[in-house]
């Protein structure tokens, strides 16, 4: 989806936040259920070897990307090589969100989404765990203080798009909440009731949701854009359909799809970077953009075979065994998308569209 956006431009530019928010409830859902099966088989979630396995699954291939972008801008005379080094740090430190929320876009807008993640991974385990101690174990109690948290997160969110600006709304991890507490809701929901579920025409359904109605969305005039904000509610509802429904959809079980998850960490940190290349100072067309999204294919599998893979081997020493030594865990997340949106030539003024982020794998 987020691909399709940053290839199309404003033809389907709703497709990457909405994918971004899916992929938020989804992070949120991962997190929280690896979180919660950690504290019933150990009594306890281990701060350090979290952050350990974050590190070791998001760093390095950020790290080359850091490394990479500012040669591959003078390779093709990108004329904005002079001014990337502020960007860059914002990126690799993780704060692009609030530099996005500001106004401030460097050569990797699309690292605003990482940035909400990581700080997301910063705060929510320390939360949960101060959460469980509080309700000591009760699993109800437990998702009655998150599905509030997610309340507080969704009133926010509705006063900030009416009051605040576009930027603020879109990019900053207070606005961005709600998607990832209601990931975070949905998975204490399902520790505490097994009834949830769906059958396989709602879960296709929604599927089909997912897909359509960010086209539909795209049609409103940019000049609403605080309505369309507001309509990524049900396609993010749309999106936790599909993952209380997901085993039913016979497709999201396509090799390819699998092998797009492996890669979709690289996928989402080079797709932007090569799709707004400016080679001598001018744009890419459409066919280029299609070209640099086929390249960037080859750039995010290259990072996964040569870089990511032989890194995530080290995550087996933060992984608990039964002799309460860390070893690995096999997830691989994310990381989001950015989410620039084109110009018009309607205010409030925002960054040229394109944005990624990848399913976690």
């Amino acid at each position: 989806m987020v691909v399709a956006s940053h290839i199309s431009s404003y033809h389907a530019e709703l497709l990457g936040p909405a994918g971004v928010a899916i992929f938020f409830v989804l992070s949120g859902y991962l997190i929280t259920s690896l979180l919660l099966k950690e504290q019933d088989r150990w009594g306890q979630v281990s701060q350090p070897a979290f952050y350990g396995r974050r590190a070791l699954r998001l760093f390095p291939a950020l790290l080359l990307v850091v490394v990479l972008t500012p040669l591959l801008l003078w390779l093709v005379d990108d004329p904005r090589l002079g001014s990337i080094l502020g960007g860059l740090l914002e990126t690799l430190f993780y704060v692009q969100d609030f530099a996005s929320a500001t106004g401030h876009f460097g050569v990797t807008p699309h690292a605003w989404s990482l940035s909400v993640e990581e700080q997301f991974y910063l705060i929510w385990p320390l939360s949960l765990g101060l959460l469980l101690h509080s309700v000591r174990g009760d699993r109800r109690r437990l998702t009655r203080a998150v599905v509030a948290a997610f309340a507080v997160a969704a009133l926010w969110h509705v006063i900030a798009t009416a009051l605040l600006s576009y930027n603020w709304t879109y990019y900053a991890p207070d606005s961005n909440a709600v998607f990832l507490l209601g990931g975070c809701a949905l998975a204490t929901s399902l520790r505490s009731s097994r009834t949830l579920s769906v059958s396989r025409p709602v879960a296709m359904t929604a599927l089909v949701a997912v897909c359509l109605l960010p086209l539909m969305l795209t049609r409103i005039p940019f000049e609403e854009w605080r309505l369309t904000t507001l309509l990524m509610f049900p396609v993010a509802l749309a999106g936790a359909v599909v993952e209380l429904g997901a085993r039913h959809l016979r497709v999201l079980d396509l090799r390819v799809l699998g092998w797009f998850g492996t890669i979709s960490y690289g996928l989402y940190l080079w797709n932007y970077i090569l799709i707004s290349l400016e080679p001598h100072g001018r744009l890419l067309t459409g066919r280029e953009r299609m070209l640099a999204a086929a390249a960037a294919i080859g750039f995010a599998a290259a990072s996964w075979y040569l870089v990511e893979s032989p890194i995530l081997r080290l995550k087996k020493r933060y992984q608990r065994l039964p002799d309460g030594i860390m070893n690995s865990e096999a997830t691989a997340e994310p990381a989001t998308e950015p989410a620039t949106a084109p110009r018009r030539s309607s205010p409030p003024p925002r960054p040229d569209p394109l944005p990624w982020l990848p399913p976690v794998s």
